[in-house]
């Protein structure tokens, strides 16, 4: 486990409905992470894809902006899609 449980946690925090700032935090997070190969993978393995699918629907901008980031990193670095 290279990342331990970090990944698991920021999706967890990434779902937290109330609190908007953090969840563009925890997605920021998980988007730097899917920047390298492996952290794309395990960004994936992890089950954020479909939540960060979810979130392009967001009505908050940061939260779409950071969702499509972290996608968009997973299909650069990873061999996902």
């Amino acid at each position: 486990r290279i990342f331990g449980d970090v990944p698991k946690c920021l999706v967890r925090l990434a779902r937290v409905q109330d609190l908007c700032e953090v969840r563009v935090q925890a997605l920021a997070a998980l988007a730097d992470l899917a920047s390298s190969e492996k952290g794309a993978m395990v960004v994936a393995e992890i089950g954020a894809l479909p939540l960060c699918v979810s979130l392009l629907q967001s009505s908050e901008e940061e939260i779409r902006e950071e969702a499509f980031r972290v996608l968009h990193c997973v299909r650069e670095k990873g061999e996902v899609f």
